[in-house]
Formats: C-alpha cells, structure tokens, sequence
C-alpha cells in the first residue's frame, strides 16, 4: 500500500475531526478576508459562501505591479490574473493557517495603500 493510500484512510477514518478542523480554519480565514475586502473600495470581488479562493478585481492600477511590489517589499504573494486572461484581477488562497493569512492579507492591505498612495501623487 502506497503512503497517499494510507493517509487517505486515516482521514477518511477521522473524517468528522478533519472536516471540523478545516471549516474552523477556513471560517477564521474567510471573516479576516471579509474584513480585507469591506476595507478596500480599490478592490471588487464576488465573495463564495465556500471554498479557499477568491479572485478580486484590482479597480485602478497594474496587477503585474501590485505582484511584484508584493514580493519585493512584503515578502507575500498572490496569482495574477493574466494567468487567467484576466489581467486586472489576481486569486488570493485562503487555506493555509490563520495566523499565517491574516499577516498575508494584511501585507497585501499594506501594500494596496502603498500604491494607492503613489496613485494619488501621479
């Protein structure tokens, strides 16, 4: 029996404790997500009642720019939109640990007032 093979009987085993772990993880995620988005008139974005991406649209300014600055001066990350032929707009995941998204999203936060504010000097 191969490892993956496994491992998916031992969650399967324990399903009602996995699924519990990961709606808590995902409902903390997606309040301080909610929290981000309510903050933001740059940005519009459908909000789904489940699952751990968005995809919010970058109302003014590059993508490509918000990506790079991101990583230059965050260290943080996100997926451009031009991956999806949607280059205004970039996929934010929300599935990882909650402490590590909410300094994600407050990163991005940062650096969406960062280029808001060389916006306005232009």
């Amino acid at each position: 029996m191969h490892i993956a093979e496994l491992l998916s009987v031992l969650a399967l085993n324990n399903l009602d404790r996995v699924g519990a772990r990961a709606k808590a993880l995902l409902d903390a995620n997606r309040q301080c997500l909610n929290a981000l988005l309510d903050s933001r008139p740059d940005l519009e974005c459908f909000r789904p009642a489940f699952g751990t991406v968005v995809f919010p649209k970058l109302r003014q300014g590059s993508v490509d720019e918000l990506f790079a600055l991101l990583g230059r001066e965050y260290e943080t990350s996100v997926v451009p939109g031009r991956y999806f032929d949607m280059p205004q707009h970039f996929r934010i995941g929300i599935g990882g640990p909650v402490e590590m998204t909410a300094e994600g999203l407050a990163r991005l936060g940062r650096a969406l007032d960062q280029m808001a504010a060389e916006l306005t000097k232009l």
